[in-house]
């Protein structure tokens, strides 16, 4: 999944279901306390 640049005039662009979920996938990871190594 890339990362989508969206400038401040252009109009908002939702995220399909793989970007949503990936997305939240990536704040849990960050707030996880295990190295997962």
């Amino acid at each position: 999944m890339g990362k989508r640049v969206v400038e401040k005039d252009s109009e908002y662009v939702r995220p399909n279901w793989d970007e949503y979920f990936m997305d939240i996938c990536g704040a849990v990871a960050k707030r996880a306390t295990c190295d997962r190594g």
